[in-house]
C-alpha cells in the first residue's frame, strides 16, 4: 500500500484547503494538488496521476454528464472520499460512497485513518478485479453488508442481464429478478453460516435457462465483508473432464509410452505445462536410476497380461527437483492406452537432492558469514538463495511495528518494478499469507497467485504467478520474511518453501549478527549530548538518501538550522546550561518531524534536518514549523526560562545540486542569509 499518497483535493473554501493542507503535512503525506472545479480536477488528475481524491460533497454536481466523483472514479480509477459538513450529510442522506466521509471541521486522526483505509480497500479492489477478470466463468465480488456489486467480470455481463457493477441488490423489493434473489440469498446464507456455500440453481441467461453451480466464499478484505460469487454452468460431464480435473496426479500414455495429456493436478505438482510434455516419452522424465529399474517396453509386455502394474519412479520436475512417486499403471479398455497414477512417497528424498542442498547451504553459509555489513549481508542472501531454490526475483522483508517492509530486492529493476516493490508496506494482520507465517513460523508456497486471495498486491506488480516464502526467525520470534517469485504458474510447491526455510534460518543468523554489529556502529554516528545523529551520521545517511532520491527521481530537501545568540547563553549562564538548551531543542524537534526524517547535530549549535520525499515548498513549511517549535515557548533550564530563536536555510536537490555536500552548502548559504537579514526566519 502507498505510504505517502499524492492527494487531489477538490474544494473551493480556502479555509478548508488551508486546514487540510496543514493536516496532510503533519501526517507526512505529499502536499495535495487543489482543484476548484470539475474541469480543473480532470486536468490535474490527467497530469499528476494522484492516488486518491478528497471531494467536497457540495461540489459533486453533474458536469458533462458526470459528477466529479464519478468522473475521477471511472476515468482515473481513483478512490474518492467525500468532505462534508454534518448538516449537508443529513440533508443528502441518500449519498453513497465506497470509501467513506470526512466531516468538517477536519480531524487529523480521522482524515489519516479514512485515507489509509480507502487506499487499502482500493488496492484490494484492484486485486479482486484482477482475480476474477480472467476466470473462464461468470463471477462477481459483492459487499456483504450493503449488497453492492463491486466488481463483475465480462463473462458475467456477457451471459446475464439485470445486474451491473456498482448496483445495490435489493433484499426487500418484490420486483427483483430471480438471479438477483438467488445471489442475495446465497450472500446472506454465506454470512450467516460463515463458510463457503455451494448449490445448484436454474438461472435465466440472455439466451435461455441453464443449470449453474453457485459458489460463494468470503475474501480477505480491509474493514469490509466481501463475498466472491462464481457461477459455473453445468454441462454434461465427459471422460475428458473427469481426467483433466481429477484430484489425482495422473498421465495418459499412448501404447508406446508417450505422454498424451496430464491432469491439472499433475501439471501443478511438477511445474510443467502441457506443451512441455506433450508427445514426450515418460522415460525422459524419470532419473537415470529409475530408468535402469524400469523399461517401458517391458511394462507394455506385462500390462496386457497383468492389466496393471506398480513401480516407484523418481520423477524430475521442471525446476530440476526430483520426487519419488509410487506409480500405478493400468491399461484402458478400448484403445489399449495407459493410465498412470502418481502418489508421492512421503519421507523419501533422494540422496542426490540432500547432497545438493547440503552443498548449497555450506557454500552460502561461508558467503553470508564473511561480512558484518548489514547491506552486504542482504545482498549476499539474495544472490545466494538461487543456489538453493531457483527464482526470477527475490526480496527480504523486515517487520517494524507490525508492518512488513521490503529492505532489499533483486530481479525487479529489469521489470521496472523496483521502486514499486521498495515502497510496499504490508500490515501483517491484514495479509493472511504473512500472518500465517508470522504466527506459526512455518514457510508457505503459492502455486498460482491469481487463485490466492490471501495476498493482496498492487496490479502493476502482479507479474509473479508463483511464490515461495519463509519466515526469518531469531530466538523464537519472526522478524522478517524471505520471498521468491516466478512468472510461471505452478512453479513453487511446498517442498520449495521447505528448502527455502533451511536457507532462511541460516540467513536469519547472518542478519542478526549484522544487526548487532550495526547497533555497535550506531554509537559512532550518534551525538552523545542530544542523542540524535552526529556529523558523521548525517553525512553517511545523507549521501545514501541523495543517491536514492536521484536514482528514483524522488524529492529530497534539507533544512540547516543555526541557533541565534547561542554564544551569549554560554557566556551568561555556563556551558552546562548551554548543553541543556541544545538537548531541549533536539527533543522539541524530534516531536516535530516524521519518523522518516533525519535529524542531526551538524556541529556546535548548528543542526540539520534531512527530509526525504519532500519538495522545496513543503520543506519551507516544515522549516517554519521547526522555527516555531523553538521560538514560540522559552526553554526551561536550571537557570530559569531562556527565550530562544533560530535561523533556517532550506534547499532541495535538483539538476544543479546533485550531491549531499552541495545540498548542505546551498542550505548553509540560505541560512546565512536568514541570519544576516534579521534572524528568526526561513530563507531558501
Amino acid at each position: 500500500m502507498i505510504d505517502t499518497p499524492q492527494i487531489l483535493l477538490v474544494e473551493q473554501e480556502q479555509s478548508v484547503i488551508n486546514q487540510i493542507t496543514e493536516l496532510i503535512d503533519k501526517i507526512g503525506f505529499m502536499k495535495p494538488h487543489v482543484a476548484s472545479t470539475q474541469d480543473e480536477a480532470k486536468r490535474i488528475a490527467g497530469i499528476t496521476r494522484p492516488d486518491i481524491a478528497l471531494v467536497d460533497l457540495s461540489m459533486d454536481v453533474a458536469c458533462h454528464g458526470k459528477t466529479t466523483a464519478r468522473m475521477l472514479s471511472e476515468e482515473y480509477n481513483l478512490p474518492v472520499i467525500y468532505l462534508v459538513s454534518r448538516e449537508d450529510y443529513e440533508n443528502r442522506s441518500g449519498v453513497q460512497t465506497d470509501y467513506g466521509f470526512v466531516f468538517k471541521p477536519i480531524d487529523q486522526r480521522n482524515l489519516e485513518k479514512t485515507i489509509m483505509l480507502a487506499l487499502s480497500r482500493h488496492s484490494q479492489m484492484d486485486n479482486f478485479s484482477l482475480l476474477i477478470s480472467d476466470l473462464p466463468f461468470p463471477a462477481l465480488v459483492i459487499a456483504a453488508d450493503s449488497l453492492e456489486v463491486l466488481i463483475c467480470n465480462t463473462m458475467f455481463t456477457d451471459q446475464f442481464s439485470g445486474i451491473e457493477c456498482q448496483q445495490k441488490l435489493s433484499d426487500l423489493s418484490e420486483n427483483k429478478s430471480q438471479l438477483e434473489d438467488e445471489i442475495v440469498q446465497v450472500v446472506k446464507y454465506q454470512q450467516t453460516e460463515k463458510k463457503s456455500v455451494v448449490l445448484q440453481r436454474i438461472l435465466p441467461t440472455k439466451s435461455d435457462d441453464k443449470v449453474f453451480t453457485i459458489h460463494a466464499r468470503q475474501l480477505e478484505s480491509v474493514n469490509l465483508p466481501i463475498v466472491l460469487i462464481t457461477l459455473v454452468r453445468n454441462e454434461t460431464t465427459t471422460a475428458d473432464d473427469l481426467f483433466t480435473y481429477s484430484p489425482a496426479l495422473q498421465l495418459h500414455l499412448g501404447k508406446e509410452g508417450r505422454i498424451l495429456r496430464a491432469s491439472q493436478k499433475w501439471l501443478a505438482s511438477t511445474g510443467f505445462s502441457p506443451e512441455d510434455i506433450s508427445g514426450k516419452p515418460l522415460s525422459e522424465l524419470v532419473t537415470d536410476a529409475s530408468r535402469q529399474n524400469w523399461m517401458i517396453e517391458e511394462y507394455l509386455v506385462r500390462v496386457p497380461s497383468e492389466n496393471e502394474f506398480s513401480q516407484t519412479l523418481m520423477i524430475k520436475h521442471k525446476d530440476g527437483l526430483e520426487t519419488p512417486y509410487l506409480t500405478h499403471f493400468s491399461i484402458l479398455p478400448g484403445d489399449g492406452s495407459i493410465l498412470a497414477v502418481f502418489t508421492e512417497e512421503a519421507g523419501r528424498v533422494s540422496s542426490e537432492e540432500e547432497t545438493t542442498l547440503a552443498n548449497a547451504l555450506r557454500d552460502t553459509a561461508e558467503a553470508l558469514t564473511s561480512t558484518l555489513n548489514f547491506d552486504e549481508v542482504l545482498d549476499r542472501i539474495l544472490i545466494n538463495v538461487g543456489l538453493v531454490v531457483p527464482n526470477e526475483a527475490a526480496n527480504v522483508m523486515m517487520i517494524w511495528s507490525g508492518v512488513a517492509y521490503i529492505v532489499r530486492s533483486i530481479g525487479y529493476a529489469e521489470r521496472g518494478l523496483e521502486e514499486s516493490m521498495m515502497s510496499l508496506q504490508i500490515p501483517i494482520s491484514q495479509e493472511s499469507h504473512f500472518l500465517s507465517m508470522y504466527s506459526t513460523g512455518m514457510p508457505l508456497a503459492v502455486a498460482d497467485t491469481q487463485e490466492y486471495a490471501a495476498l493482496a498486491r498492487p496490479s502493476e506488480i502482479n507479474w509473479a504467478r508463483s511464490l515461495a516464502s519463509a519466515p526469518l526467525r531469531s530466538k523464537g520470534q519472526v522478524f522478517g520474511f524471505l520471498n521468491l517469485e516466478s512468472s510461471q504458474p505452478g512453479f513453487y510447491q511446498q517442498k520449495h518453501a521447505d528448502r527455502l526455510q533451511a536457507f532462511a534460518d541460516q540467513a536469519a543468523v547472518a542478519i542478526e549478527n549484522a544487526r548487532l554489529y550495526a547497533e555497535v556502529q550506531q554509537y559512532a554516528i550518534t551525538d552523545e549530548l542530544t542523542d540524535i545523529y552526529n556529523r558523521r551520521g548525517l553525512f553517511e545517511l545523507g549521501k545514501r538518501e541523495v543517491e536514492r532520491a536521484r536514482r528514483y527521481g524522488r524529492s529530497l530537501s534539507v533544512v540547516m538550522i543555526d541557533t541565534d545568540g547561542f554564544k551569549t547563553i554560554n557566556d551568561t549562564y555556563s556551558h552546562a546550561v548551554g548543553d541543556h538548551v541544545l538537548r531541549a531543542m533536539a527533543d522539541r524537534w524530534k516531536k516535530s518531524v516524521r519518523e522518516v526524517d533525519i535529524l542531526g547535530r551538524y556541529g556546535g549549535d548548528e543542526f540539520v534536518v534531512l527530509l526525504p520525499e519532500t519538495d522545496l515548498d513543503s520543506a519551507i513549511q516544515v522549516a517554519d514549523r521547526l522555527r516555531l517549535a523553538i521560538g514560540s515557548k522559552p526553554i526551561e533550564t536550571p537557570a530559569g526560562e531562556i527565550p530562544l530563536t533560530v535561523s533556517l536555510g532550506v534547499a532541495e536537490i535538483n539538476d544543479a545540486v546533485t550531491t549531499f555536500d552541495a545540498l548542505i552548502e546551498t542550505a548553509d548559504h540560505a541560512m546565512f542569509e536568514a541570519k544576516t537579514s534579521g534572524k528568526n526566519q526561513v530563507k531558501h
